[in-house]
């Protein structure tokens, strides 16, 4: 009888192990994802950074040029 408890008593150690890792392994891989969804906020602050410069410049550039194109 204590040979079955003892022997119970490890296969719930090892489920529990299992568990453990398992857990582990899982926010392991919550923490890389919060890392990509930085990642991926900080591309997109980026581009919309850039698409605003951009969209200057053309205003810029066409303003310029009907300067130009309507002065003396």
């Amino acid at each position: 009888m204590a040979t079955a408890s003892a022997v119970e008593a490890r296969k719930d150690a090892e489920r529990s192990q299992q568990i453990l890792k398992e857990l582990e392994e899982q926010i392991q891989n919550d923490d890389r994802l919060e890392l990509v969804e930085a990642s991926l906020k900080n591309t997109q602050e980026r581009a919309d950074e850039l698409e605003f410069q951009l969209s200057r410049l053309k205003r810029v550039c066409i303003q310029k040029s009907h300067l130009f194109m309507h002065s003396p």
